[in-house]
């Protein structure tokens, strides 16, 4: 048995794909949200990994992000009678092609992910069963601002920090590049619970 890093195990745990061929930049995009995220959800407290091997050896890279919207947004949902979108913990086989997103690189939905709708407006995340959905909604991986607060940078978007995004997507460019036809990207979301 080959050794995996630790994530990836994780992953591979709950039945999830792990790119651990022997190509190079075969990306594992892996995000977790913190358990502390639920109750403040406008704050970048989550984490973003990508883990690939690169000559035969394992690299990872890892960056803060938020996995849920913004307190704006959670407020002010875009679709008000349904409520703010909140992805849903799993592996989403290619959902994500490079692309723009109001202008600036990122990675967009090209299929269908799972996501709630949170209508209460307390400010905090609602994961209610009941309003679990899968479609293509535009919930994007993009770059958000500068300062600790999400704001309006996510009604339901994966965000990171400007350069934190900008070096998300050239490890994104890498895989293209290193393997001609493979655009897509796989996303995986894990809860810190499933740890």
């Amino acid at each position: 048995m080959s050794y995996l890093p630790p994530l990836l195990r994780s992953v591979q745990a709950l039945g999830y794909a792990v790119f651990d061929g022997p190509r190079d930049f075969d990306l594992n995009l892996v995000a977790v949200r913190s358990k502390e995220t639920h109750r403040k959800p406008d704050l970048y407290l989550d984490d973003m990994h990508v883990i690939w091997k690169e000559g035969g050896h394992w690299r990872q890279w890892s960056a803060a992000c938020t996995t849920s919207p913004g307190a704006y947004y959670l407020a002010h949902p875009m679709r008000p009678s349904e409520g703010c979108a909140i992805m849903a913990p799993g592996q989403y086989r290619g959902a994500y092609k490079r692309g723009l997103h109001k202008g600036t690189e990122c990675l967009r939905q090209h299929r269908p992910v799972s996501f709630y709708r949170d209508n209460d407006r307390d400010g905090e995340l609602d994961l209610d069963e009941s309003t679990l959905r899968k479609a293509n909604t535009g919930l994007h991986i993009h770059r958000g601002g500068r300062s600790d607060r999400v704001g309006k940078y996510s009604a339901g978007c994966q965000v990171l920090h400007p350069d934190d995004m900008l070096h998300l997507v050239k490890l994104c460019d890498a895989q293209i590049s290193h393997n001609p036809g493979w655009d897509t990207f796989t996303y995986t979301l894990l809860d810190e619970a499933q740890l």
